[in-house]
């Protein structure tokens, strides 16, 4: 599970060998979440309203470095 950004609060990871559409794990010690890297919406979890959206400005801007994670770790 590589960690593709930390931030102060949370990180973003990504699994391999996982199911479903692609998508990243918004991940904190108490809450997470999983986030479809094209739409950008959330697909199932939580995270606070303040985490998800520093999380995704920064997925906004890397959509295509997320695809491509996603395409190497789940072939």
């Amino acid at each position: 599970m590589p960690t593709l950004k930390r931030f102060a609060r949370a990180a973003i990871r990504m699994y391999a060998g996982d199911h479903g559409e692609p998508h990243f794990h918004v991940e904190m010690p108490e809450d997470r979440c999983a986030v479809s890297i094209r739409t950008l919406k959330v697909l199932a979890g939580r995270v606070p309203q303040r985490v998800l959206h520093e999380a995704l400005a920064w997925a906004a801007t890397h959509r295509e470095f997320l695809l491509a994670k996603w395409k190497d770790l789940n072939r």
